[in-house]
């Protein structure tokens, strides 16, 4: 271990056996000058500092009712930036992209994201080993932008001359507390109280949404009496996005004819900035410290629960919940220098980071363009459910019909995400100035593996009766059957092999500094 202190009253009296000294004292002093890496390892006094003592940062955890009796408490604040580039691609079957007849992919947008987060945290000791984190994320900015990549008119089309969303498109200015983490982080092994064990932490992290959920919004269609260039969130039962409720009357039975849009209030919704879900964190890290480096694994899983005013839609059982996340991380910790009796540190954190994303129901890329749609025949809703055609049996028709009194399912913006992978190398420094304050500066790169972001299924998989299967009735009328119950969420104008979004690899660089107060 490198460093400028002289020599201490513990390293002079080592090298002792049986009270019987060894070497001369000066003689001790020139060989500890000399092999500077055993001064971590010697006994310490009780006035001497405990810098050295303390495990890399992420197997650290705050301290209380420790040898002194006293309470740790750490406050940090920082500021991160991220910028996100993806292309966004879509299958085709047009024959002039793609001859053969087969499905081709092509090439229609480039997405843009920036953020900027405030980050609020503070860590209390609540036993030996034992602390309690509170994390506030706060973004203070996050837009997106798609830009028109040189592809044909009919590429983004959802019905024939329609399309989807018009390019260039720009998303809202997000802003708000992103959510508020509550979590308890347990030192269960540490190097530093028994030479012989790794540093081991597990910890776990509650994430409340606290702030308004994320809403698709976009631009004013013409003649909503709209500004030029403003945006509208709209209800999603909203066809033609005019802020006017009860339109498009249509006959549901036999004289009963009601409007598919229902009633919602006139005010749009606003953007919104969290994910309108309740998550659950666990997390483990292990490091192991050896002269000038302490390297590190860490294992960590995600899983969120859809709240219910969130456009995850909870009450809507068909439908997938948010993915699973879970994350595998290799690193080491450096530190060249170190000044023990002022507490004074520089160490440089060298990571490596795999991630797995579940499919499931997510924010994707194209959260604001699809779910502010102006194209009606996306917007147009689907029934949850049918019943038994009591014409079958005469007719020959269909066994089962759409049940109006059933619940209507209107896009929202999230999709069927498919699973996918991330890679990420991050690098970070850290000047512990002194006993009470240090400072954090880095920055990482990540890629994202190329993935369908609306795979959305026709039918569930169960095994209904061909009574109230709809569509994925299958055998017909001599040995009915099903292949599941309809998902009403799904949109073939999007979901359907030959229609769907792809984002190819994306990369994300994020930046970030900090400072932490220690008292």
């Amino acid at each position: 271990m490198i460093s400028t202190a002289p020599v201490s009253s513990a390293a002079r009296c080592s090298l002792r056996r049986g009270g019987r000294t060894l070497l001369p004292a000066s003689v001790t002093a020139l060989a500890l000058a000399l092999a500077p890496e055993l001064r971590a390892l010697e006994p310490r006094s009780l006035t001497e500092p405990e810098v050295l003592r303390e495990p890399a940062d992420v197997t650290s955890v705050v301290d209380a009712w420790d040898e002194d009796g006293s309470l740790d408490l750490h406050f940090t604040l920082g500021y991160r930036h991220s910028w996100k580039r993806a292309a966004i691609l879509r299958e085709t079957q047009d024959p002039l992209l793609s001859p053969a007849g087969g499905i081709a992919r092509v090439a229609v947008a480039d997405f843009a994201e920036s953020t900027s987060r405030l980050n609020v945290r503070a860590d209390l000791g609540l036993y030996k080993d034992l602390g309690l984190i509170v994390r506030v994320p706060v973004v203070l900015s996050s837009s997106a932008t798609l830009q028109a990549r040189d592809a044909p008119l009919s590429a983004l089309e959802g019905a024939p001359g329609e399309p989807l969303f018009s390019l260039p498109f720009g998303s809202p200015n997000r802003s708000g507390v992103e959510y508020l983490g509550i979590g308890v982080d347990w030192g269960i092994l540490n190097q530093w109280r028994d030479a012989a064990q790794p540093s081991l932490l597990v910890g776990a992290e509650v994430r409340l949404s606290v702030s308004e959920p994320m809403h698709a919004c976009g631009p004013t269609p013409g003649g909503a009496g709209g500004e030029p260039g403003a945006r509208r969130c709209a209800y999603p039962s909203d066809i033609d996005r005019d802020g006017q409720s009860g339109e498009f009357p249509v006959e549901l039975g036999s004289g009963r004819i009601e409007p598919l849009e229902g009633d919602f209030p006139a005010a749009g919704r606003r953007a919104g900035v969290s994910r309108g879900t309740t998550a659950l964190e666990l997390h483990s890290l292990m490091s192991r410290r050896l002269e000038h480096l302490e390297p590190y694994m860490g294992f960590s899983v995600l899983f969120e629960f859809a709240n219910q005013d969130s456009d995850f839609a909870a009450d809507r059982p068909w439908n997938e919940g948010p993915p699973t996340r879970a994350a595998f991380s290799l690193g080491t910790e450096i530190l060249p220098w170190e000044v023990v009796e002022r507490f004074q540190r520089f160490s440089i954190d060298v990571r490596a980071t795999g991630s797995y994303r579940s499919a499931g129901q997510d924010y994707s890329e194209l959260f604001d363009a699809l779910g502010s749609s102006g194209a009606s025949s996306y917007r147009r809703p689907n029934f949850s459910a049918y019943m038994a055609n009591p014409d079958a049996a005469t007719s020959g028709l269909a066994p089962s019909v759409v049940d109006p009194s059933s619940t209507r399912v209107f896009p929202i913006g999230i999709t069927e995400v498919e699973a996918h992978g991330a890679y990420a190398l991050r690098v970070a420094a850290r000047w512990q100035a002194g006993q009470y304050v240090h400072f954090d500066l880095g920055g990482a790169v990540a890629l994202t593996q190329r993935h369908l972001i609306t795979i959305g299924q026709p039918c569930d998989g169960t095994a209904p009766s061909a009574a109230t299967a709809g569509p994925c009735a299958v055998g017909g009328s001599e040995a009915p059957g099903s292949a599941g119950l309809p998902d009403p969420s799904f949109r073939p104008e999007t979901d359907q092999p030959g229609r769907r979004f792809i984002v190819d690899t994306a990369r994300t660089i994020d930046a970030w500094v900090g400072a932490t107060v220690m008292f």
